[in-house]
């Protein structure tokens, strides 16, 4: 297989993005990976979420970062299933990955619960320091991944218009 047609073969395969679950909405933009939690997540999700973001890495062929954002219709604590499962996948995401962002707009005791949360997820996963930022806006996300992308570049504007449009989809957006 040629350089070209291996180049093809991904673009078709990112092609397929975005993508939406039922409680998650997934989209790439250059090397970032993008996860939209509009709603509590679901164990089903967060099980196949797992696949979605093989897909990308494999698809896109080079080192990506991973940005979650989560929406305040989401902004509750997951079940304890869903935790768990979160837990497990963190090792896989952590070897697709080299860098993850988490945006949490909200503020307030849930937030701060969750913020909590993804800190506790970060160190159980045995993330590398300084390697995941946890972020209370769409601005500082995008700050965070050109941070970590470096020096790889990002086109923060075609990041933004992702992390916004994503925003924008709710369940059943992309059916």
């Amino acid at each position: 297989m040629t350089k070209q047609s291996r180049e093809l073969s991904a673009s078709a395969k990112l092609a397929v993005f975005p993508r939406q679950r039922e409680t998650v909405t997934m989209n790439v933009s250059g090397p970032v990976f993008v996860m939209h939690w509009h709603a509590r997540p679901k164990l089903e999700d967060v099980r196949r979420v797992l696949d979605d973001a093989r897909d990308a890495r494999l698809a896109y062929g080079k080192p990506m970062l991973h940005l979650v954002m989560v929406s305040n219709d989401a902004l509750s604590m997951p079940a304890a299933d869903v935790r768990t499962e979160m837990t497990l996948h963190m090792k896989e995401m952590d070897e697709n990955f080299d860098g993850h962002v988490l945006v949490l707009g909200a503020l307030g005791f849930v937030a701060a619960a969750l913020h909590a949360l993804a800190s506790t997820l970060a160190l159980a996963g045995s993330r590398r320091p300084g390697r995941t930022r946890i972020c209370r806006g769409v601005d500082e996300g995008v700050r965070a991944c050109v941070e970590l992308a470096a020096p790889r570049a990002i086109d923060e504007s075609a990041l933004r218009d992702t992390l916004l449009g994503l925003e924008g989809l709710g369940p059943g957006a992309l059916r």
